[in-house]
């Protein structure tokens, strides 16, 4: 058999098998892929455009059609439900006025930049009860590591062995993102966190999310859910 597989003209079969009817089954699943991914965009706008006619235009035409080229850029690369939800929010936001340019295309970046699980722990962020309280008794609730990390389990059961593994990349990615702040709050504690031992530090902080999060996190939602309260 090995002689077989290892002979001029078996090597030759397989070429040709692989240029041909492999290469004929590889392009007809791309086909399919682009399909479903041009049939989820135009679903996706069909529904913008129905929502904005609800919503009276506090911007001008170029503000908007520059916001829309960005979000359907990043729908080539990511056209997941998740990511379109908030795509579709932001849209609304700068159509009725209530975001500038500069968050437009932060949040933007920011939506194509994160994993579902980020967008799924900033939801849990603005709409679960913390349980550490602080201690200037002003803030509100913060979310203990061990909070995020049972959600998750929850929200993404399939995460299974990498739970751990992935509650610790999200929350640093939020933390370096500016999204969520620590108990530790000054630039030397965030260096601290990162630098020196920042799975074991991670674990100890309690977390809330920062004032561009609370803000990026209004227009975090699914597609087809209602929007947050402002």
């Amino acid at each position: 058999m090995e002689d077989l597989i290892a002979s001029e003209g078996f090597q030759r079969l397989a070429t040709s098998m692989a240029t041909g009817m492999a290469g004929s089954v590889v392009s007809k699943i791309l086909d399919r892929g682009v399909k479903r991914k041009l049939d989820r965009v135009e679903g996706f706008l069909t529904r913008l455009a129905s929502d904005l006619s609800d919503l009276s235009a506090k911007c001008d035409d170029e503000t908007l059609t520059d916001a829309i080229h960005k979000v359907l850029a990043a729908t080539i690369t990511d056209c997941r439900a998740d990511k379109l939800g908030v795509f579709g929010m932001v849209l609304k936001g700068v159509y009725s006025g209530e975001i500038d340019d500069t968050r437009t295309r932060l949040f933007i970046e920011l939506t194509s930049r994160f994993e579902t699980h980020h967008l799924e722990v900033i939801r849990f962020l603005r709409d679960g009860v913390g349980s550490d309280v602080g201690t200037d008794g002003v803030s509100p609730p913060a979310f203990l590591f061990s909070e995020v990390e049972a959600h998750l389990s929850t929200a993404l059961p399939e995460l299974g062995n990498d739970l751990y593994d992935v509650t610790t990349l999200v929350m640093s990615d939020l933390i370096d993102n500016g999204i969520v702040r620590t108990r530790m709050d000054t630039q030397t504690s965030r260096t601290i966190l990162v630098k020196i031992n920042p799975v074991g530090l991670l674990r100890k902080q309690a977390i809330r999310l920062s004032s561009l999060g609370e803000s990026y996190a209004r227009y975090v939602v699914r597609e087809g859910a209602a929007a947050a309260p402002a």
